[in-house]
């Protein structure tokens, strides 16, 4: 029903713009937690949203021909380290968090 009433020229392309959309943002959170030693629940909330908020800007607000839909997961991704990894460590300052990761790890361990 999308593809026949939505002025959808390819299936494909739609499918892959869709999939870019979602899962960039995805794995842009996904990528904060795991490869960085900085990130915490607040900031990977704050990281989801700000992506999800610029994601949905380009896709609605922005001319079609602006933006190629092969580029969202990697906007979406820089969007979510770019947001990230500040949010975590200033919410890291708030709350007074001193933990420190392993040196090989990403995981903390409080001490």
């Amino acid at each position: 029903m999308i593809l026949a009433n939505g002025g959808i020229k390819s299936a494909y392309e739609w499918f892959n713009g869709f999939m870019g959309l979602v899962l960039g943002i995805l794995v842009g959170t996904f990528i904060l937690g795991a490869f960085t030693k900085v990130a915490n629940t607040t900031g990977a909330y704050i990281a989801f949203i700000a992506a999800t908020v610029v994601m949905v800007y380009i896709k609605y607000f922005l001319p079609a021909e602006q933006v190629s839909i092969w580029s969202y997961s990697i906007i979406s991704i820089a969007v979510s380290l770019v947001v990230g990894i500040p949010a975590s460590m200033i919410s890291r300052k708030i709350k007074g968090d001193r933990s420190v990761p392993d040196a090989n790890t990403t995981i903390f361990k409080s001490k």
